[in-house]
């Protein structure tokens, strides 16, 4: 009989200790999501973004740093920084005890859009902001509002050919009856049409070593859009 009642207050006594050590973990809980607990007091915003305007990201991302160190919703500053133009990644760590690290990652710019815009390599425009960057030597491009992404994919596309080329590629243009045409730094036009656009630029640079390796700076123009061949414009010369 005694044996019974050791075991039954061995067993109410294991049941005390476990409903208390849970009501701490419940308090301890409540108590590190109270925003007052460690709250914040440091944003620290890195990474390579230059090209973002860095106010107004600022602007986008502080109404959701509130908190403390415990109870700061990640994933809704993540989802801030994340909406703003030309941001492809966006970490966010933690630092002990009351800072934030918001890491930013940038698309990568692959030329201009019009005057005022770069064109991101996921088909976004961003407004140019630095000065830096309007000066740099990049691309234009020209199309249709609501054909970025024709652009990106026939670039991108198109990149390792036009390294194969002696030219820098000054404008890349794409008509609204959709024809595709390339001008150069030299200001040579190369016309490449509807269709077959990467075999027709293929065949450019596989030819161009044997029939414009002396003479690539005078060509005016070339047309691609034959099945074999193309036409050459040659310019004139001024006496």
């Amino acid at each position: 009989m005694a044996q019974v009642v050791f075991s039954r207050v061995f067993y109410w006594r294991w049941w005390l200790f476990g409903l208390l050590i849970i009501l701490l973990s419940l308090w301890g809980y409540i108590k590190l999501k109270n925003p007052d607990v460690l709250p914040i007091r440091t944003v620290k915003i890195v990474g390579d973004y230059n090209f973002v305007a860095r106010q107004l990201l600022i602007k986008k991302i502080m109404p959701f740093v509130h908190g403390g160190f415990f109870s700061i919703n990640i994933s809704k500053i993540q989802g801030a920084a994340l909406a703003f133009p030309g941001v492809k990644e966006v970490y966010v760590k933690r630092v002990w005890p009351q800072t934030i690290i918001i890491n930013i990652q940038p698309e990568k710019i692959l030329g201009r859009w019009a005057d005022h815009y770069l064109l991101t390599d996921s088909g976004n425009l961003v407004m140019i902001k630095d000065q830096k960057i309007r000066d740099q030597y990049l691309p234009l491009f020209t199309a249709p509002l609501g054909d970025e992404l024709k652009i990106v994919n026939f670039y991108q596309q198109s990149l390792p050919l036009l390294k194969q080329l002696p030219w820098q590629v000054k404008n890349v243009m794409l008509s609204d009856g959709l024809q595709w045409s390339i001008r150069f730094n030299n200001n040579t036009i190369v016309k490449l049409g509807q269709r077959d656009v990467q075999l027709r630029l293929q065949r450019l640079a596989e030819v161009f070593p044997q029939l414009f390796a002396n003479s690539a700076k005078r060509v005016n123009y070339i047309d691609m859009r034959y099945t074999k061949g193309m036409t050459v414009k040659w310019q004139t010369q001024q006496a």
